[in-house]
């Protein structure tokens, strides 16, 4: 029996929806709520979710994700407040992590986050060509030359050890070239599809799952089979490699596979608060009125987790998803991102609708893994 480790809610906060950037796949739902968190909710969502950690999961540390729109629209002293009230709190921790598109990366922020001890997250799809075509400014100029000179800073100060890139039609066609942009500067990175909602269904930059699985496949076998130093990590392989390994180990149960996508139960773990206090299941189900959780501002964090939403992705975490019982990488995987079910197929209780491509990809990184060292499934070593 495997004894899981006491673990707390970690919050995505969206202090804001706003941005400076246009990006054409962006998710923000229509109904997202305007404004910016006011220091009332900031104070009610740190205490609140700290003492929650502490009372009832058993855990003296909590970590926040700031995340958007653009967290750092916010302003530095936004985050001062943050911390201010994070120290107030005695014996317990603090994890801090920002999302950002690094356009607006000054000093004074760097100076915080090194002094706070900060992740920071940087937004960069490929090089400048597919960068731009995803991710302009509002007004349609280019951000490439921005975002890059802010992560070469960031990457300075050892504030961050990689880039999200995004999978969509525009940055399809070059996987080897980005491939070899980022190994080339030791940029690690992680890669998440895009998927229909907000301004995607418009823009119709989509990809359908096989061509999803297709390009992750080639994506792997480029990173896999690159003898050459110095590595890179390229985010989800060493998570599905890992995975496997543990599945496919007689001696081990997987009791929470690594990667938001294939997490038992995310719901469990993760929460998103919006700016007036509204909580969601996660960032990408904000402005859902379905999945409204409660308000931290009016109600506790005990009747926040056990809200109609949380019982819903308890139920798909219970009785499971009935299509995926047969498949033999339904431990790694617990049906893929309720979210992307709920998009794509129209229920939480559904699998997600990339399934066919992650199945592929599973299966071309076992057969690949198997014949290259002889029947073992493990991660690669980490170049973090």
């Amino acid at each position: 029996m495997v004894v899981k480790p006491a673990e707390g809610v970690s919050v995505i906060v969206k202090a804001t929806h706003g941005c400076n950037l246009g990006c054409g796949y962006c998710y923000t739902h229509p109904n997202a709520e305007k404004g910016v968190m006011d220091q009332g909710t900031l104070e009610n969502m740190i205490y609140k979710v700290a003492s929650y950690n502490h009372s009832s999961r058993g855990v003296d540390e909590t970590n926040f994700v700031w995340h958007g729109g653009e967290p750092l629209l916010l302003g530095v002293d936004f985050y001062r407040e943050a911390v201010r009230i994070e120290i107030s709190i005695e014996d317990h921790l603090f994890d801090n992590e920002v999302q950002t598109n690094a356009t607006l990366v000054t000093p004074e922020f760097l100076d915080f986050f090194e002094q706070h001890h900060f992740k920071v997250g940087v937004s960069m799809d490929g090089f400048a060509a597919t960068h731009n075509a995803n991710r302009p400014y509002a007004n349609g100029q280019p951000s490439f030359d921005d975002v890059f000179a802010s992560l070469m800073a960031l990457r300075e100060r050892k504030l961050t050890s990689g880039v999200l890139c995004i999978l969509n039609k525009n940055t399809l066609p070059h996987l080897e070239e980005i491939y070899e942009f980022l190994r080339e500067r030791g940029i690690s990175a992680k890669v998440n599809v895009q998927f229909p909602a907000g301004r995607a269904l418009d823009t119709k930059l989509d990809i359908s799952p096989a061509q999803f699985g297709r390009a992750m496949i080639k994506l792997f076998d480029l990173w896999f089979y690159d003898a050459r130093e110095p590595t890179i990590d390229i985010d989800p392989f060493a998570e599905i490699l890992y995975n496997l390994g543990l599945a496919r180990n007689t001696e081990h149960r997987l009791e929470s596979p690594m990667g938001c996508n294939s997490r038992n139960n995310c719901i469990n773990s993760f929460i998103s608060v919006v700016p007036g206090g509204n909580v969601y299941p996660c960032g990408r189900f904000a402005g859902e009125s379905a999945f409204y959780m409660g308000n931290i501002n009016a109600d506790s964090m005990e009747a926040i987790m056990s809200s109609k939403p949380v019982l819903l992705f308890q139920q798909r975490h219970t009785q499971g998803v009935q299509s995926c019982a047969p498949c033999e990488y339904k431990p790694i995987c617990n049906s893929g991102c309720a979210d992307q079910a709920y998009l794509m197929r129209g229920s939480v209780l559904e699998k997600d609708g990339f399934c066919p491509g992650y199945k592929a990809l599973f299966t071309h990184i076992e057969m690949a893994v198997r014949k290259e060292l002889g029947g073992e499934t493990h991660a690669r070593p980490s170049a973090k």
